[in-house]
């Protein structure tokens, strides 16, 4: 209580060593395990990397022996779960997954059981085996569906999928997630994570749908700034293979076709980059097909609509240029 841990623990080894028949050894060894865990978590080992894990470490063997020799005993529950936690924390994860799954086959009733047994997975998974850290997080599910770590199970065997380069497998676990766990801490990651998945895919219209569906469904998410941000990219992409589209037309001297591409470009992509470019390319084809008055009209938009854009000053140069050129050959009046 005076937190002197290492005195109280000099004090219970003294009892065990000492006096291993007493009725207070078994106490004492499990109060040498808990002094152990409080020990190693005091802020004065923070910067003390050796002395925690050491002590860390003591505290799972105090635990696991008080197991041993007490399997019977009110605290045995209590310390193989402790014992099991103290391999997770040295990252011992094969230990800490043994132990874990221990745990479950001699407590599967226990509060603890569930957790326990979505640890287990995740020590396995750790190690990166994922079809065996698959197997334990689907256990979870099918032998605890009422429990609070049910999203948990499935958000991980969803990464299972994605760590082994089977991503489309990954993807209804997610949706999954999104459909029955909407209020919980995997609903708005899945949901993301999805959009993540169809950029990285190059499937940008499922991106879209995707990013936007986040936005619309967890609107005060922090994560909602970089999905307005990809979908802004998205946007340039696609508006981008839209312009590239008509380019190539342009250059086949297929202007009409080449028209109705830039024309979809402004309508779809107003804001894109590549919108001054479209209305320049559009005045461009009807200049090419001798129609200079449309091609007038498109290159004083690009004047009007982007005469202070300073990302825009070549292709309001090249409109001016060509304006210039087309009233001084008289193609067109001043107007």
């Amino acid at each position: 209580q005076m937190k002197r841990y290492l005195d109280a623990i000099a004090q219970y080894k003294k009892i065990v060593e000492d006096y291993p028949a007493t009725l207070v050894a078994p106490s004492a060894l499990f109060q040498m395990g808990v002094a152990y865990y409080y020990y190693s978590n005091l802020d004065e080992l923070k910067g003390k990397p050796k002395e925690k894990e050491a002590a860390v470490l003591k505290s799972t063997e105090a635990f696991l022996e008080y197991y041993r020799k007490y399997p019977e005993s009110k605290q045995a529950l209590q310390a193989l779960y402790l014992g099991a936690w103290g391999y997770y924390r040295l990252g011992k994860w094969e230990d800490a997954s043994k132990t874990f799954l221990k745990f479950v086959r001699r407590y599967p009733k226990s509060r603890q059981a569930p957790e326990a047994l979505f640890r287990a997975g995740e020590s396995l998974f750790n190690l990166k085996r994922w079809d065996d850290a698959y197997a334990i997080f689907l256990r979870v599910e099918k032998e605890y569906p009422k429990s609070e770590w049910v999203d948990d199970a499935i958000y991980s065997r969803a990464w299972c999928f994605v760590n082994k380069g089977e991503k489309e497998k990954a993807v209804p676990l997610f949706e999954r997630l999104v459909a029955e766990f909407r209020e919980g801490d995997y609903g708005p990651l899945a949901q993301f994570t999805l959009g993540d998945y169809y950029y990285g895919e190059e499937r940008y219209e499922e991106a879209k749908a995707a990013y936007e569906k986040f936005i619309k469904l967890f609107p005060n998410h922090p994560r909602v700034k970089r999905a307005k941000m990809l979908l802004s990219n998205i946007a340039e992409i696609s508006a981008y293979k839209f312009y590239s589209q008509g380019e190539l037309l342009f250059d086949q001297e297929k202007y009409k076709e080449a028209i109705k591409i830039f024309e979809q470009v402004l309508q779809k992509y107003p804001k894109s980059v590549y919108a001054a470019s479209a209305l320049v390319n559009i005045g461009a084809s009807y200049q090419a097909m001798e129609d200079y008055d449309k091609a007038a009209e498109y290159y004083r938009r690009v004047i009007k609509e982007y005469g202070n854009d300073p990302n825009a000053l070549s292709q309001v140069k090249f409109a001016e240029t060509q304006l210039k050129n087309l009233i001084e050959a008289r193609a067109i009046t001043m107007k």
